[in-house]
């Protein structure tokens, strides 16, 4: 199934529309077993002998000098909260499915209800669906779900340019680099923000979808407001994979723990390290950033495992932070040769990637 959910794939091809290659979309890319007759014309078509319907499971030993657990996540269901009753209606639909239909590859070439197929007037996004709930045992953020709705916003105001999109939060985190003006940019193209919490969504029977709000900009008044589609922004919930059985413990979260904040790679055990999102909810930069952090740790010739202690960091830290200063201070004002202005310049930013 392609992702989504709207397309069927065959039996043997590509998992996505984006997969490499691109240019050709051949049948030895991937194999279906659940949809596989076995009747070998796959493997007489490949021409590079790469299907082997007879392999079966195995289980491998592997000895390592240190583990790096990158186990990623998963986005929780759309029918956490009965209250939204994404079961009852097929225009109640998640981020990924979204991202299909905004695809120029998608199943139906541009933007339409999935139930009927009409081109959608009014669209509503609903934030934290997923995260910072008691009651579906997410109280924490999953820190992206902001920014991919204004961004998902953005380009259906692109697709539909005279649709009403309104995005329904309880906080706009838009922490990052960047992000504040990314969001003052799309309040700019008319998209709407209502700081409310949607209560629930009930599928009406001309097709449209009623929300229940509490605008808490309005003093808590309750609002009810027809939309044609809705999406329910998921959050970000550890993957099944238990760190226990891999020598690490999860954390209140569930996520793998990280006792050391000094240490975010470490999992308290030595020769463990902790990657990604199987940490917690981050975003890409993050991540990215964390993954170099997490490479210089590891000896690419022997694979053994470095040990920062605390004091190397705030060593490192107070050396960048006293380069970086030193650097700004006397550059904008002192009369510097060129030659050394070049070498504070790069003083300045050692210094800052240090610190």
């Amino acid at each position: 199934i392609q992702a989504g959910g709207f397309v069927s794939a065959n039996t043997g091809g590509a998992p996505d529309g984006n997969a490499i290659p691109i240019e050709k979309q051949r049948a030895d890319l991937a194999m279906d077993a659940a949809a596989c007759i076995g009747c070998g014309a796959c493997v007489r078509a490949c021409a590079s002998d790469a299907i082997r319907l007879d392999q079966e499971p195995e289980t491998l030993t592997l000895e390592a000098g240190a583990v790096v657990l990158a186990t990623g996540f998963h986005l929780n269901s759309t029918s956490l909260k009965p209250q939204y009753n994404a079961s009852r209606s097929k225009d109640i639909i998640s981020p990924l499915q979204l991202e299909r239909l905004l695809a120029p590859h998608g199943p139906y070439g541009r933007v339409l209800r999935p139930s009927d197929g009409k081109i959608p007037e009014s669209v509503a996004f609903v934030l934290c669906a997923g995260s910072r709930d008691q009651s579906i045992g997410v109280p924490y953020c999953s820190r992206v779900c902001c920014m991919y709705s204004i961004k998902q916003a953005m380009l259906l105001s692109g697709a539909l340019p005279t649709a009403d999109i309104t995005l329904y939060y309880m906080d706009i985190r838009a922490f990052g680099k960047g992000f504040e003006q990314f969001y003052q940019n799309a309040k700019a193209m008319g998209i709407n923000f209502v700081k409310g919490k949607v209560a629930r969504i009930a599928p009406q029977p001309d097709g449209n979808l009623m929300l229940r709000v509490e605008a808490i900009e309005e003093g808590g008044q309750l609002m009810e407001n027809r939309h044609d589609l809705v999406v329910l922004a998921q959050g970000i919930v550890p993957e099944l994979i238990s760190p226990q059985s891999l020598g690490a413990a999860r954390g209140e979260d569930g996520f793998v723990r990280r006792p050391d904040p000094l240490r975010p790679a470490w999992t308290g055990r030595q020769g463990i390290f902790v990657a990604g999102r199987a940490a917690g909810p981050r975003r890409p930069p993050a991540r990215v950033g964390a993954s170099m952090f997490k490479k210089t740790l590891l000896d690419s010739s022997t694979g053994c495992a470095h040990t920062l202690r605390p004091v190397h960091w705030l060593i490192s830290l107070a050396a960048g932070t006293l380069c970086f200063a030193a650097a700004s201070l006397l550059l904008p004002v002192a009369p510097i040769p060129g030659a050394s202005r070049v070498l504070l310049m790069r003083a300045a930013v050692l210094g800052a990637a240090l610190a």
